[in-house]
């Protein structure tokens, strides 16, 4: 499911991360700004998941933009949803959902459902991430929550213990 990535969620997203960078431990030692876009980019993963939602008239419940773990990212029907959101320089064909161990043991104390994967535009080349050129975002589709498992590797890279394939994810319209 194609979205535009709006100025108005590119600002938010913006002005939500100054505040959550100083209140969010470093998962991975990444570089300052490095660990600000990686917020910004969940943001608006979340934001572009939310339009969708709103505009198909999903009643939801939402913790958008609290600091640390969250309890979800979005409640349907009582179902949680974790929304993981990727930058990509334009295609993302040949990209899978990874999911780090700690956001799996998260996800088993909260009782996660689903796990939803939203790729955004925006990657330059050398892997830097410029908002100005987010302006698209892709909803991939999800994957149930007690499938993970079946996934998991041994982690290559940061934050890929579980590694699901896009053509094995549920589409999205089907939520």
């Amino acid at each position: 499911m194609n979205r535009s990535v709006t100025k108005e969620m590119r600002d938010m997203a913006t002005d939500i991360s100054k505040w959550r960078i100083k209140k969010e431990y470093d998962r991975y030692g990444f570089d300052y700004n490095v660990r600000v876009d990686r917020i910004i980019v969940g943001l608006i993963g979340e934001l572009v998941f939310k339009a969708a939602l709103e505009e198909a008239d999903i009643q939801f419940e939402t913790s958008f933009g609290t600091v640390g773990y969250d309890k979800y990212d979005f409640k349907i029907n009582n179902k949680i949803y974790d929304i993981k959101a990727s930058d990509c320089n334009g295609t993302y064909k040949y990209l899978n959902l990874l999911y780090s161990e700690d956001q799996y043991q998260s996800g088993l104390i909260n009782n996660y459902d689903y796990v939803v994967q939203v790729f955004i535009d925006g990657k330059e080349r050398g892997g830097k991430f410029n908002i100005k050129n987010c302006k698209n975002a892709v909803i991939v589709g999800y994957v149930n929550f007690c499938d993970l498992p079946k996934y998991r590797q041994e982690p290559k890279h940061y934050g890929d213990n579980y590694c699901v394939k896009l053509s094995e994810l549920n589409k999205f319209e089907l939520i």
